[in-house]
């Protein structure tokens, strides 16, 4: 199986429709707020999901499952970020790690 991250559950259901059979397609919004806050003196903020969201298990176990994971988060250091988040949930790195940039879902 293959897995690609995505910022949001809408681009998730998007990228899925076009896929199909064999790729699993997790959004990982949300993630990004374990960034340091620099107004806080590099403190970082608590993981705070939407109620009953269990987005970062998910991140987790997808990746653990897969055999090559793709990184499709919005090109810049902020897709950089939610990327680097994402794979870092996984307690071994997957054997393929790719990025992959989605300029636009039509």
């Amino acid at each position: 199986m293959n897995v690609i991250l995505v910022e949001t559950p809408a681009q998730a259901k998007r990228v899925a429709e076009a896929l199909g059979a064999g790729w699993r397609v997790e959004p990982c919004a949300g993630l990004e707020q374990d960034a340091p806050d620099p107004a806080h003196t590099g403190a970082r903020p608590p993981f705070a999901p939407a109620e009953g969201s269990d987005r970062r298990a998910r991140v987790r176990q997808a990746l653990a499952e897969c055999q090559a994971v793709y990184a499709a988060t919005p090109p810049g250091p902020a897709g950089e970020w939610l990327a680097w988040r994402a794979l870092a949930l996984a307690h071994t790195p997957p054997a393929t790690v790719c990025r992959v940039t989605l300029s636009a879902l039509t």
